[in-house]
């Protein structure tokens, strides 16, 4: 674990040494990984894995003097039993600390809960359905939707190592199309401990793949949640689709939303559409722009026109929180239009390198233009199971930022360390 009682000279100190150690490290080269099998082998087997990272913001929030430096950390173990052909019981939980002063206001703190605890048939004799129960996993689509069912709140609030669903998924496939439904509890972390909240999500899912790269899917997600007794019944409908042709590849996604939050008719819209190219050669260059779209409410009508952005999933930088620091701060992820360019090499085996831009627009405000944020990022594959990146964002405020918040440049920069391993026991 990295500490921050050094202050914050020791903070960019230390992010730069594990900078240059995780470059230096990488002479020895990664042994080339096997293609994954995902599949849980019949009886007993394991997974551990731990990441410690340590964090440095200045002028959070647009806000003079608004700075956090802290540490988190986190290990999560899980315990599989398989029965043969895919089937299997889990169980597992992570424990959680925050050393140090995030730029959420979370101190000191430390948490442990059982994440994972579920019976998983992927395939009922070999008919093409499957399901699971319990305490588990659950994303849908691209986790654009539906992806992430618990709130962080007590610790590692950054790395947001909890995301567990308590419900039941079950799922059909038959040559090019599948089916995916969901019902699960709408969990109380979401609304904070002070207000009692009990209700149901339900989700499902129909994609057509005709091929590898290509794929058309409708995905609706529905809630009925009691939040201290008021009820509320928000629902979202989506089309989704992507193309691969050869280097280049396109995707997008459309939501809108329906029912009711707070008392109110709720009428948001949003999505996303990009497009990327991969290329080829020693440097293996990408280049994706995209593009979001969240509404904001129009304050001269009854019903709620701003996007409601459900339980989005972290899968990759600026996928879904868009923008680091932003997304993690100032929050993009309604009422906001953002476009999004990114560049990316891979320099040596296990070495990426990747430079995000991003420009931030208010849809409904007085002043629109928000921000920029800017982002650089290296991570390193490393032997033994270990992996490392170094993070640096630096964030400027538009007229509307200012009006909203403060007419400070923000700046951060993380680095983290991770290890991963697993085993199966021998019988």
């Amino acid at each position: 674990m990295f500490t921050t009682k050094q202050g914050s000279i020791a903070v960019w100190l230390l992010a730069l040494l594990l900078a240059g150690a995780t470059m230096a490290w990488a002479d020895e080269p990664a042994a080339d990984a096997e293609e994954e099998d995902d599949s849980v082998p019949a009886g007993v087997s394991y997974s551990l894995e731990a990441t410690g990272s340590n964090h440095h913001v200045k002028n959070a929030y647009f806000t003079k003097d608004q700075n956090s430096d802290w540490s988190e950390g986190f290990a999560r173990a899980r315990g599989f039993y398989g029965f043969g052909k895919g089937a299997y019981v889990t169980a597992g939980g992570v424990v959680m600390l925050t050393q140090g002063t995030d730029y959420f206001g979370t101190k000191d703190e430390n948490d442990g809960l059982l994440d994972q605890l579920a019976l998983v048939v992927p395939n009922v004799g070999e008919s093409g359905f499957g399901f699971s129960i319990g305490r588990q996993p659950i994303s849908l689509g691209d986790g654009f939707l539906v992806g992430d069912g618990y709130y962080d709140r007590r610790a590692a609030l950054w790395n947001i190592p909890l995301s567990f669903y308590d419900g039941v998924t079950g799922h059909f496939a038959k040559g090019p199309h599948s089916l995916t439904a969901a019902v699960t509890d709408f969990s109380p972390s979401v609304a904070g401990p002070d207000v009692d909240t009990q209700g149901l999500i339900m989700a499902g899912e129909y994609a057509w793949s005709p091929k590898d790269g290509d794929q058309l899917a409708l995905t609706f997600v529905r809630a009925d949640v009691d939040f201290d007794d008021e009820n509320s019944t928000p629902g979202a409908f989506s089309v989704r689709g992507k193309h691969a042709a050869g280097a280049v590849s396109f995707g997008g996604e459309f939501v809108i939303e329906n029912g009711e939050m707070y008392g109110a008719k709720m009428a948001g819209k949003g999505g996303h559409a990009e497009v990327m190219w991969q290329g080829e050669g020693r440097f293996k260059p990408s280049v994706k722009l995209q593009g979001f779209w969240y509404s904001g409410d129009d304050p001269d009508t009854e019903k709620n026109e701003g996007y409601f952005p459900w339980q989005f999933s972290w899968s990759d930088w600026s996928n879904w929180y868009v923008g680091d620091l932003l997304g993690s701060t100032v929050l993009t992820s309604s009422n906001m239009r953002t476009i999004l360019a990114q560049v990316a090499l891979t320099p040596r085996e296990g070495t990426g390198f990747r430079v995000l831009a991003h420009r931030f627009d208010r849809v409904e405000a007085e002043e629109k233009p928000f921000a920029y944020e800017f982002d650089a990022v290296i991570d390193q594959e490393l032997p033994r199971g270990f992996s490392a990146w170094v993070m640096g964002a630096y964030a400027t405020p538009l007229d509307g930022g200012k009006l909203e918040f403060g007419e400070e440049n923000s700046m951060q920069l993380f680095a983290a360390v991770s290890w991963k391993f697993s085993g199966k026991v021998a019988q």
